[in-house]
């Protein structure tokens, strides 16, 4: 059984783009479970159309599928060549999978997308916070947001704002912990002005 046989089509197709080649692989067998060998490699083709030449509109493109599959095809793949970061929903799907590898995959890819969310939380919380203390908060910072992975609902919130309150608690958490004082949540000062400041002199 194929850990991705629930994920959505175009979940499916995103995946083929990710640079990760345990998530391509798994993505290919089950586009390839759904579609045949040959027909999956024509899929991954004309989704790289840039690349091969291969036009969505051609009308020889996914002969072999009947008109509504057709459709759903080219739909599908019009939507991941024109999407550059995978989002957050395709994501979680990946992370649901009964699976060792994709729940861990998934939680790299949260962590790289939401990694500049962390540092405004910290910047949030501590604006005086030096780039001695950075590394750790943003770690227990990542904490927070992988715990909020586990509950997470979609159709209720987004995983930013369903997450802040645990990432928040956890920097605090922390901090105090090793006397940081308390957290100013945002003082007026705190914007991204501020914000862009901040984090260049951490990262100098």
């Amino acid at each position: 059984m194929n850990p991705m046989m629930d994920i959505s089509l175009n979940t499916l197709l995103l995946s083929l783009k990710e640079n990760n080649s345990d998530l391509h692989s798994s993505a290919m067998k089950e586009l390839e479970n759904r579609y045949g060998t040959e027909n999956a490699g024509i899929i991954y083709d004309i989704l790289r159309g840039k690349e091969t030449g291969l036009d969505l509109e051609s009308p020889v493109i996914f002969a072999w599928a009947g008109e509504e599959e057709k459709n759903k095809l080219k739909a599908a793949v019009a939507y991941a060549r024109e999407t550059d970061m995978m989002p957050i929903d395709s994501i979680m799907e990946i992370y649901r999978c009964e699976d060792e590898l994709l729940p861990i995959i998934a939680k790299e890819l949260i962590i790289q997308q939401l990694s500049d969310y962390i540092y405004y939380l910290i910047y949030y919380c501590y604006p005086t916070c030096t780039k001695d203390y950075v590394n750790d908060l943003y770690c227990v910072g990542i904490c927070g947001l992988l715990e909020a992975m586990d509950s997470y609902d979609s159709k209720v919130w987004s995983l930013k704002l369903y997450s802040r309150n645990l990432v928040i608690r956890e920097i605090v958490r922390y901090a105090r912990a090793f006397g940081f004082g308390k957290p100013s949540f945002g003082g007026e000062t705190q914007n991204k002005e501020g914000f862009d400041a901040w984090k260049e002199s951490i990262f100098r």
